[in-house]
């Protein structure tokens, strides 16, 4: 992944994501920041400041122990 400047950008979010087991958050485009968590993508929408709300990006954490298999 690059950021806006053709650079590397570090994407491990490990440490961020542990923080915030089994909510939704919301990631600065740069992934490198958590902006807002809740347990519900509305309340975490909420917690964004309206400007930034088109740049975020919004993720549900799952807990640890889980995984995740998308069904085609």
């Amino acid at each position: 992944m690059r950021d806006e400047k053709g650079g590397k950008m570090n994407t491990d979010l490990s440490k961020l994501l542990k923080l915030h087991e089994s909510q939704w958050i919301a990631l600065s485009p740069t992934y490198d920041r958590v902006m807002a968590s809740g347990d519900t993508l509305g309340e975490t929408i909420a917690k964004v400041d309206v400007a930034e709300r088109s740049h975020v990006i919004l993720y549900r954490v799952l807990p640890a122990n889980s995984f995740y298999a998308p069904f085609a």
